[in-house]
């Protein structure tokens, strides 16, 4: 350290215990140090060059939390201009005063940090659905012919993957039948469905960051929120406890080569769990088999933890994968076009069809 740092000695180690090294360590030799206590002394070693301009690249990536603490106080000190990319919300609400994002291939800036800006877009994405037209095209059609029957109706999904999709969930005497069809951004908006119908609205999150929209789909209506795992792996237990706090219910997406031990520690307060059984936003894709067994394990972890969540299959259903998914447990399976829309022009005519076909499966 005595390379770029100019003081007493006495001065060196008071700087050197601000950055938690004690007298222990501080005798070390360098090729013997942890590879958090290198991340610690080349910190140092920036804040002590007394430059005013520091660009750093994802900052809390690989540290524990005692470096991430000493960094964060030492970027407060810095009397400088900070430029840092970072995807760790908490860091960027502690540090940050502007940011400037991608949205839409452009360069947009906001002034205050994180949850600041998060605020502006929550206003401006409820905005947007309330400013929605709904377009009579062929699926939005037959979704109005279908609600004009709306006490058949047991439950209605909305998801977003870029595209909006909806779900209707239709009890029959195996399973919950949920109805999904992939409309265009503008053909149908949130509102539109809340207006149309008062039963509980699912809202199935394909996307990046749900946590931004979280209050968006409950203030529309959902009575249900359900992100996938991989989005909200950093803050699990802060997006489902915010669910909750929103008056929601909570449930989560497992992709198929998600095991079941990731969601493990917060299973107790999932009100649903749906099991992808293709990779989810492609379609046509065959399904995945192993899935089945994901259900029966989780049916048995639901029977012996005493839990009492809804399990939900949902990917390129068939008429073929009714009865396995049946035998595995799942309580509800989602419908798409291949076993659903694409059976009739007529929405009543293919709600039929698929119940037959249900029913001899399930023979």
């Amino acid at each position: 350290v005595r390379s770029f740092f100019v003081g007493s000695e006495s001065e060196l180690r008071s700087k050197l215990h601000q950055f938690y090294f004690g007298e222990e360590e501080i005798s070390k030799k360098l090729k013997t140090i942890s590879g958090g206590e290198k991340v610690r002394i080349k910190l140092l070693e920036l804040i002590l060059s007394k430059s005013n301009f520091l660009i750093l690249d994802e900052p809390t990536n690989h540290i524990d939390i005692d470096t991430k603490e000493i960094l964060e106080e030492a970027l407060l000190d810095f009397d400088g201009t900070l430029l840092f990319i970072s995807h760790d919300r908490y860091f960027i609400n502690k540090i940050a005063t502007k940011i400037v994002r991608i949205e839409n291939k452009k360069l947009v800036s906001y002034d205050g940090n994180y949850d600041s800006i998060k605020d502006k877009q929550i206003i401006n994405a409820i905005d947007e659905v309330k400013h929605q037209e709904v377009i009579n095209i062929k699926g939005s059609n037959r979704l109005n012919e279908f609600l004009k029957d709306i006490n058949k109706i047991e439950e209605i999904t909305i998801g977003c993957s870029g595209k909006k999709v909806y779900k209707i969930r239709k009890k029959s005497k195996v399973f919950f039948l949920k109805i999904a069809d992939h409309l265009s951004k503008e053909s149908i908006s949130l509102d539109y469905l809340k207006d149309k119908v008062t039963k509980p609205m699912d809202a199935h999150l394909m996307i990046k960051h749900p946590q931004d929209y979280l209050e968006v789909f409950a203030k529309a209506g959902a009575a249900y929120i359900t992100p996938h795992t991989d989005c909200i792996e950093g803050d699990a237990f802060v997006t489902i406890n915010k669910i909750k706090d929103l008056g929601c219910k909570a449930g989560i997406a497992l992709a198929p080569s998600v095991p079941l031990e990731t969601i493990e520690y917060y299973l107790p307060l999932l009100d649903k769990v749906t099991i992808m059984i293709v990779d989810a936003g492609i379609s046509g894709q065959k399904v995945i088999t192993q899935t089945f067994d994901k259900i029966r394990k989780l049916v048995k972890i639901r029977e012996e933890k005493g839990l009492d969540f809804l399990i939900e299959a949902d990917g390129s259903m068939n008429k073929d994968v009714y009865r396995p998914l049946y035998e595995a447990g799942a309580d509800m399976v989602v419908l798409g076009p291949p076993a659903l829309w694409n059976k009739a022009e007529d929405f009543h005519e293919a709600w039929e069809i698929m119940e037959k076909e249900l029913e001899e499966a399930l023979k």
